[in-house]
């Protein structure tokens, strides 16, 4: 009998961390969006830019423990596209780069819904 409330215990931990996960990536994302968002009302203002790519540093390495490498890749690899996008003034690849960027943060946050394809 031991055995099976520590097992119960282990299980009901899992699934307390899998929930803790799940808030933290989609907090993380709306903060991502609100950050886009204000970069793409101010039409490129590289302080906007400063700020999305601050908290990216920030949240990176929390957020490659569960998101894939691959999304986490191309999340950086954006940011870092719009930082001299914005410091070059091409707003129309700006803008472009921007769309990427949302897509690649619904393409996040769509991985860490609960679902029957994402169990599958």
């Amino acid at each position: 009998m031991k055995t099976f409330y520590i097992t119960v215990a282990i299980f009901l931990s899992l699934i307390f961390i899998i929930f803790i996960n799940f808030i933290y990536i989609n907090r993380t994302a709306d903060r991502l969006s609100v950050l886009i968002e204000n970069a793409e009302k101010s039409e490129g203002a590289e302080a906007d830019i400063a700020a999305l790519e601050e908290f990216w540093k920030n949240e990176q390495l929390k957020i490659g423990l569960s998101v894939s490498h691959i999304i986490v890749g191309k999340i950086s690899d954006s940011i870092a596209s719009l930082k001299s996008l914005a410091e070059s003034k091409e707003t129309a690849l700006f803008f472009r780069e921007l769309s990427l960027l949302k897509e690649e943060i619904r393409e996040m946050r769509r991985l860490e819904k609960f679902s029957c394809d994402n169990i599958l």
